[in-house]
């Protein structure tokens, strides 16, 4: 069977569950755009910042901290060239968070 993986975007977990089927191979493209889907949602979490800081003219707390967790995620995919390099990017504890992904500040 294979496994369907769900990332909630608001707890930055992910699970995991049977669906039924067969399991297939994942191409690199189709590891990547899993990669990149988690992160681009991550980006999406965070425009807020920049959005503020450009509206209040910089007052955003920590902006500095804020810029350099927005640039780590967009890094994220340098230099993943298989899938077994997409897939420890992905990796997770027990708890379904992902261990190799930037940390957000603190707001």
């Amino acid at each position: 069977m294979s496994k369907v993986k769900t990332f909630n975007m608001q707890t930055g977990e992910t699970t995991e569950s049977d669906d039924g089927r067969k399991e297939t191979t994942h191409t690199i493209e189709e590891s990547l755009f899993e990669l990149r889907t988690i992160r681009d949602g991550l980006l999406g979490e965070s425009d807020w910042v920049v959005i503020k800081e450009r509206e209040e003219g910089g007052t955003v707390k920590n902006f500095a901290d804020w810029k350099e967790y927005r640039q780590k995620l967009r890094d994220i995919t340098n230099g993943v060239d298989s899938i077994a390099k997409i897939d420890e990017k992905l990796k997770q504890d027990k708890d379904g968070k992902l261990v190799n992904f930037p940390t957000a500040p603190s707001e």
